[in-house]
């Protein structure tokens, strides 16, 4: 990129994969969001021209939640009882989802997927916007 004239610019967030990376503003913002299936961890930026920027968090999700309700998801071939699919449009089960407490479903990754996103929270997101982050989507999809 620099080599065309083009500097990426270091900003609120950003993606590492599918791995959001936020600044020190959002972390604060967020509150406690760890648990026992995801913490923020502690992340250095380099940027186009190798200076460090500090003072980011990325989101390091260690288990995936069995949350889906595959007959919902879009699913191309779908056979049940397969390990992983190539999920198309996700379905959350809505009665999985009320046995987990919400400070364990703020951020999570979904089991079965063979591309598993990283989902968060209607009150993550709403952090996000308020702090005005551009650099993000957020995708809402049923609970069923």
């Amino acid at each position: 990129d620099l080599a065309k004239g083009v500097k990426r610019p270091i900003k609120k967030a950003h993606m590492a994969i599918n791995y959001p990376i936020i600044d020190d503003e959002i972390k604060r913002e967020l509150g406690e969001v760890d648990n026992e299936f995801f913490q923020l961890y502690p992340a250095v930026i380099v940027d186009d021209e190798q200076n460090y920027h500090e003072g980011f968090w990325v989101f390091n999700i260690f288990e995936y939640m069995d949350v889906l309700n595959l007959e919902e998801c879009l699913i191309n071939n779908y056979k049940p009882g397969e390990d992983e699919y190539a999920i198309k449009r996700y379905s959350l089960c809505k009665q999985k989802m009320q046995t987990i407490p919400e400070n364990e479903r703020l951020v999570f990754m979904p089991e079965y997927s063979d591309f598993p996103h990283v989902m968060v929270h209607e009150k993550i997101v709403k952090v996000f916007k308020e702090l005005k982050v551009d650099t993000l989507n957020f995708v809402k999809f049923p609970t069923v």
